[in-house]
């Protein structure tokens, strides 16, 4: 990330390794710097839609079967909030 910090992509590959691998916080941590990068307007994250970072959030936890969690994050993508 020290090499491309403003790639999102990046990231999101992150959080989907650290799932695979069974380190869910580790993929929770990797969502909320997103979602901080976001509120902050840093570089390409103002553009990020927030939908994205939710989404991929609900993803993660509907693999680790929290699916109430799930649920209520995916929802909030279709609902644009």
């Amino acid at each position: 990330m020290r090499w491309f910090p403003r790639n999102y992509l990046f990231r999101l590959e992150l959080v989907q390794m650290y799932g695979d691998l069974g380190r869910r916080e580790e993929a929770l941590a990797v969502l909320a710097r997103m979602d901080q990068l976001k509120r902050e307007g840093t570089a390409v994250y103002k553009t990020l839609p927030a939908g994205k970072i939710q989404y991929a959030r609900g993803n993660l936890l509907f693999w680790y079967r929290d699916y109430a969690g799930a649920i209520e994050t995916l929802t909030k993508v279709t609902q644009g909030g």
